[in-house]
């Protein structure tokens, strides 16, 4: 699939250019040093933009903060996942923040602050986990049984779980894994440890991933681990 990039640092210099206010000569730069890559096999990944972007603006106006970013999963996912080759690329996570406008001003929207313009890592610069539309992508993609999506559950949970306690963690390569996961944290999307707790689970949870095969584990035996690892910290439900 052919898809598109800007390069890291174009999209830094851009990034630049829209703080200050100055858009015109960023749209400009980021115009001149757009690049293509991916199969030249006559598919093109704007139509699945496109598509993330229709449904961009269908989005309730008045959702804002953690609300509309658990907007974005379902959407993006599904417009996007059969993009391979582009999804595993920053580069295009970059251009896909920063070129395309209504998604550029909805990341603005979820993370205004007071009027400034929003970190560069919330547009795909820094580590891939703090960029909105790869956030959104993943907690769909690893909660997903196979070719079965489950945006039920890549809904439950914080945005502070997500990145601190999936997405930026070893174990968030083991799909199963991650599926049993949330739903123990947040069974019926209800948090059944405080955040403090969640935050010692995890701990105890990446000590036992260093020495047990989580992959080769089925959901019983993961659920029964999850038990004992949390023995001592205070249940809500």
């Amino acid at each position: 699939m052919r898809y598109y990039i800007v390069p890291r640092d174009a999209g830094r210099k851009a990034y630049q250019l829209f703080s200050e206010g100055r858009m015109d000569e960023a749209e400009a730069l980021l115009e001149e040093r757009e690049d293509v890559r991916g199969t030249e096999d006559g598919t093109d990944v704007l139509r699945s933009v496109e598509e993330f972007e229709s449904a961009l603006v269908e989005l309730d106006e008045s959702a804002k903060g953690s609300e509309l970013e658990v907007a974005l999963v379902e959407p993006i996912h599904r417009a996007l996942r059969s993009a391979r080759e582009a999804v595993g690329d920053r580069d295009f996570w970059s251009w896909l923040s920063l070129s395309r406008r209504i998604v550029r001003d909805t990341i603005v929207r979820r993370h205004d602050e007071d009027g400034r313009f929003p970190k560069a890592a919330n547009f795909g610069l820094g580590s891939p986990a703090e960029g909105l539309c790869w956030r959104a992508y993943f907690r769909a993609e690893v909660t997903a049984d196979g070719e079965a999506a489950d945006y039920e559950l890549a809904r439950r949970g914080t945005q502070d779980f997500w990145r601190s306690h999936v997405l930026r963690l070893t174990y968030s390569g083991c799909r199963h894994f991650v599926r049993v996961w949330v739903d123990y944290c947040y069974p019926n999307g209800r948090a059944r440890f405080s955040v403090s707790d969640i935050r010692e689970l995890q701990k105890r949870v990446l000590r036992s991933y260093a020495v047990r095969p989580f992959e080769l584990m089925d959901e019983r035996e993961l659920i029964q681990l999850l038990d004992s690892l949390s023995e001592g910290l205070e249940r809500r439900v």
